[in-house]
């Protein structure tokens, strides 16, 4: 945690506007980020419906803070930052009583705005191709992360990443691959087979941290597109076999692929959380089923989500969903 976050008063309890909502959601984020087992606990107790327990966990967050925060954060920093998390737990406490102690309606808000903030959609054109991306966190966060860079003029590399188990942790080991991304050469993004070698050498030694990963450069001016894959699912075009998810064996090598589409041609990268959604009878959506969705026109992804959607129905959302999909029209 940062001592630069907005501050909100102890007795303010409004909070009736999506944004101010998003304040606290940023707040309970925050508090996982310092520490990721208390945040678990929180979400396992509201989740169920402890909700003796739920304050109680609160009251560890508050206690693990008052003694760790100004470690690293000067006095008056330290003070800011508990007066912010005790403002936090007034505004649970007030919202838990305002709806008669039943969590229920205190879940589906937070689910609604927290999937508002974070999932993310979006097109674009590169030359001949176009790009269409979409991402929906299971719950509170995701693991699945995609990273959309320009690297030269028309040319445009995309990171698909998703990382092993769910909630707070997984999106922990994704955001970190991300950042390593984010922070590399250019040189190195430049070469697929480099870039998969290059983020495997920096996520060994973190136990726990695996994450399936591929990475395209859409080049619009030469109509190519290459790409690398370290266990991700790959549909469409012809493509060639992946490596190990990140983070597993140091030194592999990752094989860099280059296709070039045909009208009505297509390379996608789909998260697992689509095909193998469950509905109320705990079949799967299927990799078949997905399959015959896909195609080059506008606007696929979003139908495949939309099926997706109605085909789980009341059940529980099984994970993460993220898809990239390069067609050519």
């Amino acid at each position: 945690m940062t001592g630069t976050q907005s501050e909100i008063e102890p007795n303010s309890l409004e909070y009736t506007t999506p944004e101010e909502f998003r304040a606290l959601v940023a707040q309970i984020y925050d508090i996982g980020r310092a520490n990721p087992e208390v945040f678990n606990k929180i979400q396992d107790h509201r989740d169920n419906g402890k909700e003796e327990e739920f304050f109680d966990t609160l009251d560890s967050v508050i206690e693990y803070h008052s003694d760790h925060l100004s470690e690293s954060l000067s006095s008056l920093e330290a003070l800011k930052e508990l007066r912010s998390i005790l403002s936090l737990k007034s505004q649970l406490t007030q919202l838990y009583k305002e709806t008669d102690r039943n969590p229920t309606p205190f879940i589906n808000l937070l689910h609604q705005l927290s999937i508002e903030d974070k999932g993310k959609s979006g097109s674009l054109e590169v030359g001949p191709y176009t790009i269409e991306y979409r991402t929906e966190p299971n719950f509170l966060s995701s693991g699945d992360k995609i990273v959309i860079e320009e690297l030269d003029s028309n040319t445009y590399g995309i990171l698909v990443l998703d990382a092993t188990g769910h909630d707070f942790l997984a999106e922990k080991n994704a955001s970190q691959v991300a950042e390593i991304y984010n922070h590399m050469p250019k040189a190195i993004k430049e070469s697929c087979s480099q870039t998969l070698q290059e983020l495997n050498s920096m996520t060994q030694g973190n136990q726990g941290l695996y994450v399936i990963a591929s990475y395209f450069i859409v080049d619009g001016d030469k109509e190519e597109i290459k790409y690398a894959n370290a266990g991700a699912k790959l549909f469409g075009k012809e493509t060639i076999e992946g490596g190990f998810p990140l983070g597993i064996l140091p030194d592999t090598n990752y094989k860099e692929g280059v296709v070039s589409l045909d009208s009505n041609e297509y390379l996608a990268a789909i998260t697992d959380g689509i095909d193998e959604q469950k509905n109320e009878s705990e079949e799967l959506f299927g990799r078949e089923r997905l399959e015959s969705m896909l195609s080059a026109e506008p606007g696929a992804l979003n139908k495949i989500f939309e099926a997706n959607k109605e085909y789980q129905g009341q059940a529980k959302n099984g994970d993460d969903k993220s898809a990239v999909i390069i067609y050519r029209k």
